[in-house]
């Protein structure tokens, strides 16, 4: 009987490497930011996050909040490692992500930033940049909200974010790239302020 490794190589083995000539490339700065409950956590998928109907549910909710229009930027993730074993010198197991970003929402805002600093754990962060949509797969590990004031009389308050969460690497579980989505259908959602629930 030959003898088979084991190995850590997902079913199907490399996926095709996608190029795309006529592609311009995705435009940087995170432009809008949504803190999705941890409650709905399973339905932020590909599909869910394309369909605006989905959105229009989830804000009716109150399990979705964005903010729109706001300046950021994020780090993609930087690599956690432990010490290995055998002849692996280190193991990789999880990446820290980064995102900062800046809402000139200022006013009125104080009770609802405290609130996710102190409730971070129930959220998710997700974030539109120029034609593509992104959502972390954990929940917040650390999220400071502050508002320095500059010298200048010209220059705005802004809230300062600044979100961390943790992929952790298990068993081909939560991959360590943030899941990335088009945003075509559900653009304008982050470019204006919205009205959870209407009036008739």
């Amino acid at each position: 009987m030959a003898l088979v490794y084991k190995s850590c190589i997902p079913a199907g083995g490399l996926p095709a490497y996608v190029c795309d000539p006529c592609s311009e490339g995705e435009k940087g700065r995170v432009s809008g930011v949504f803190f999705a409950k941890d409650l709905i956590k399973d339905d932020l998928t590909a599909a869910n996050l394309g369909m605006l109907t989905w959105w229009e549910t989830q804000l009716a909710a109150g399990s979705i909040i964005i903010i729109p229009s706001v300046r950021g930027t994020y780090d993609g993730g930087a690599q956690n490692k432990v010490t290995g074993f055998g002849r692996t010198k280190e193991k990789v197991t999880g990446k820290t992500h980064t995102l900062v970003f800046n809402d000139k929402n200022h006013t009125g805002n104080k009770s609802f930033y405290e609130y996710i600093e102190n409730n971070l754990k129930g959220f998710i962060l997700g974030w539109v940049t120029n034609n593509e949509l992104r959502v972390a797969n954990n929940t917040l590990d650390s999220f400071e909200a502050k508002d320095p004031v500059e010298e200048d009389i010209e220059s705005l308050v802004l809230w300062q974010g600044t979100a961390v969460w943790i992929q952790h690497q298990k068993n081909g579980g939560i991959p360590l790239i943030v899941d990335l989505s088009e945003a075509d259908e559900v653009k304008e959602l982050f470019d204006n302020c919205i009205d959870p629930n209407p009036a008739p």
